[in-house]
């Protein structure tokens, strides 16, 4: 792709999203995952960007998503190996939190009344959902509250000081449950 064809593309972006003000690396490094794109497919993806993408955040990758949209639209046998997988490793994460909601009932009751509850109601909806929502209470032993989700290290990083004020205790959060039971199905798949 021409650079010319790769700034005309960014304006078609920002002018659709006006919060969207990227700095020069980041534009740089956006064209560098991008430049190896016909241009046509470029200028059709942000397009197909504009179009479907409601919410786009300070965050979000707009290469990201234009290679997303390549990838919906011109779906290969590797993607859907790819989407196969993840759905997999969602279903066996969701028996898991099953799993241990089962374990401890009450306590999960508990720590959704007082914690997962009354955070929907300050929070962004669909972070909320991803992030919040799926807590899974492990354990509450000597003063101390242990949390399972999938993604621990980044939830603890984000929202473990608002879990401890909101419960007023230390709290762990882990995946290390779930990634032991992986690692067991696995070793049974392949013996």
């Amino acid at each position: 792709m021409t650079r010319n064809c790769f700034i005309e593309g960014i304006m078609i972006y920002q002018a659709s999203f006006q919060s969207v003000k990227p700095k020069e690396a980041t534009r740089k490094q956006w064209y560098e995952l991008l430049k190896h794109l016909p241009d046509d497919q470029y200028l059709q993806a942000v397009n197909n960007v504009c179009a479907e993408v409601s919410d786009i955040y300070p965050t979000t990758n707009f290469a990201g998503l234009v290679l997303a949209q390549l990838t919906d639209n011109g779906n290969t046998g590797e993607d859907e190996k790819r989407w196969a997988a993840k759905k997999q490793r969602g279903d066996t994460i969701e028996k898991y939190r099953d799993g241990l909601r089962r374990k401890n009932p009450e306590l999960n009751a508990r720590f959704k009344k007082r914690v997962i509850d009354p955070l929907k109601a300050e929070m962004y909806l669909p972070t909320w959902e991803t992030f919040i929502e799926p807590l899974v209470v492990v354990s509450n032993d000597n003063g101390q509250m242990v949390l399972f989700h999938d993604t621990a290290e980044w939830i603890s990083e984000h929202f473990k000081a608002d879990i401890e004020a909101m419960t007023k205790k230390p709290v762990t959060i882990t995946s290390e449950g779930f990634r032991s039971m992986l690692f067991d199905v696995v070793q049974e798949g392949i013996g």
